[in-house]
């Protein structure tokens, strides 16, 4: 059974008409499927669990009461709507609002949480319209937004973009859903198609899956944004090696090496394929390069354990 969320009796007390969880995404629905334009602010009270463990229940539903009252009182300046969608997690929905208005909004919910006390907030905002998505999504790309700002720490403040979904995407690729982590790419790509981080990504997810036109599309795509890209290079030339073009993927790696010449993976890959070939000399140059750098690379101690048996 799930545990009661944290001030969720002196909330209700507070605010017995506050919609939360699915009640509020609903609300969220109705009104955004009304309005031209709009912002969501997702808001998550930094460390509350770790508030609750130190200080008890009471104050930990102070601040989520003291938050609250913020809130309302902003929605009430900004026409808005709020609700709570998760145990730390309050959100605001603000017709006729943009970028520029969101962030300065919660740059201010943040600074009068602040005073007086010291507990802080991260805030994801996401606005409509922004292409090329639906308005409906605005709540789900705020959520991005915020885990987005959970990068750079507590007290972040950080607009949905395609970092956003890049960093979406990794989470799915690290779960195992390569289709959905393609996706969400894709987006990233319509939101922002110089970034080259989102291209190699996507070509690695191609390649995951065995599409190796795809991938080398994208990853070429990556090395004419950025020719200097060492990982697009190195990536492109694993793609040629899995099509069995021994010869492109030599020349891709030599390439890559150029670029950053203290990558080991880059030599263990260059070693590998001047030992198919036959050049033995030459591959323990790189082997041993790439050895001095991956002390617990079992790969390339393998590899070299062959050069010297030759």
């Amino acid at each position: 059974m799930d545990q009661p969320w944290i001030g969720a009796n002196i909330l209700k007390d507070a605010f017995p008409q506050m919609p939360a969880g699915e009640q509020f995404q609903e609300l969220f629905e109705s009104t955004a499927a009304n309005s031209a334009s709009f912002a969501v602010l997702v808001i998550r009270i930094d460390d509350l669990d770790r508030t609750q463990k130190r200080f008890g229940e009471d104050i930990a539903s102070s601040v989520v009461l003291k938050l609250a009252r913020i809130i309302d009182e902003a929605s009430n300046t900004h026409r808005g709507k709020w609700g709570r969608l998760d145990h730390d997690l309050l959100a605001c929905f603000c017709p006729d609002m943009d970028e520029a208005a969101a962030d300065e909004l919660a740059r201010e919910l943040q600074e009068r949480l602040a005073h007086p006390g010291e507990e802080t907030v991260s805030i994801g905002i996401a606005v409509h319209p922004f292409w090329p998505f639906e308005k409906m999504t605005a709540l789900s790309n705020a959520k991005k937004a915020l885990d987005h700002a959970a990068f750079f720490g507590p007290k972040a403040v950080t607009p949905f973009d395609a970092v956003s979904l890049n960093i979406s995407a990794d989470k799915l690729y690290q779960y195992g859903d390569i289709d959905g982590a393609i996706e969400e790419f894709k987006k990233a790509v319509a939101v922002d198609p110089q970034n080259v981080n989102v291209h190699n990504s996507l070509g690695v997810c191609y390649g995951v899956q065995g599409k190796m036109e795809l991938a080398i599309d994208a990853f070429e795509i990556a090395i004419g944004l950025d020719p200097e890209d060492v990982m697009a290079t190195y990536n492109l030339g694993l793609a040629h090696l899995k099509r069995g073009d021994k010869e492109k993927a030599l020349g891709l790696f030599l390439e890559a090496h150029g670029i950053e010449g203290e990558n080991p993976e880059v030599a263990c890959e260059i070693g590998m394929c001047y030992l198919e070939t036959g050049q033995t000399d030459i591959a323990l140059e790189y082997l041993e390069k790439a050895a001095q750098k991956m002390p617990k690379g079992a790969r390339v101690f393998r590899v070299l354990g062959d050069c010297y048996m030759e």
